[in-house]
């Protein structure tokens, strides 16, 4: 369908704005990212430096990271299907997948910086996506110490993490949680979900094939899903 209502249409107003990831500047429409990041409503409130000369710096987070952000605030989409060089010993689609992955999991790091929870759901959904496509994804002791460092105790992002390692690591993987690397924070939640599924048994799908939601921010807040907004 190529056809949507104008109320569906993203408001997009006339001021622009600049922001600087890294070392490189990015024009956004200053209505459209302000309805969609609190962390951009507040910063550009007319008490604060950035809302009169216009700039936002975002020290640390890499232009890649932030043009992947902007491609989705103006199209709903996330880009991240990404090709890599391929590396010694490994297939180039194991690395681009891997890649994805990483890509994946430091955007919804960044979403939530940003405190775009619109964009953070919106990842959850790729991510996801990825993990029905593969059946098994990369979930080292770095990575997952990455997802945890960066987001809060309650985040949806944990709690998916959990249910992928309980659905698909194989018992070798299973076996190397007792890996001093690993968060303690995922292992006592994996250890704890494994408790309560032995009574009931791994039958059916995976909560995240039956209902990504659970996963999303708006079921905290009672937002629409972002989905509605596509």
């Amino acid at each position: 369908m190529i056809r949507f209502p104008i109320s569906r249409a993203p408001q997009l107003g006339k001021a622009i704005i600049t922001v600087r990831a890294g070392t490189e500047d990015f024009a956004i429409h200053e209505t459209l990212i302000r309805s969609s990041s609190e962390f951009f409503n507040g910063a550009l409130r007319h008490e604060w430096k950035e809302a009169t000369q216009r700039v936002v710096d975002l020290p640390g987070v890499s232009p890649s990271l932030f043009e992947a952000y902007s491609r989705w605030l103006y199209t709903g989409k996330v880009f991240s299907i990404q090709s890599s060089p391929e590396k010694e010993g490994e297939t180039e689609e194991d690395v681009k997948r891997v890649a994805e992955w990483v890509s994946l999991l430091m955007s919804y790091a960044l979403g939530e910086r940003l405190l775009d929870a619109h964009y953070k759901d919106a990842i959850v959904d790729a991510c996801i996506e990825v993990v029905v496509l593969e059946e098994s994804v990369c979930w080292t002791p770095g990575i997952v110490c990455s997802v945890y460092s960066n987001t809060p105790p309650q985040s949806p992002l944990r709690d998916l993490l959990v249910d992928v390692a309980i659905w698909t690591a194989s018992d070798d993987e299973m076996a190397q949680l007792s890996n001093c690397g690993y968060p303690v924070e995922f292992v006592v939640g994996l250890m704890a979900a494994l408790s309560s599924l032995r009574q009931k048994g791994l039958k059916g799908k995976p909560p995240y094939k039956r209902d990504p939601c659970l996963y999303h921010e708006h079921k905290k807040t009672g937002m629409a899903c972002h989905r509605e907004k596509s």
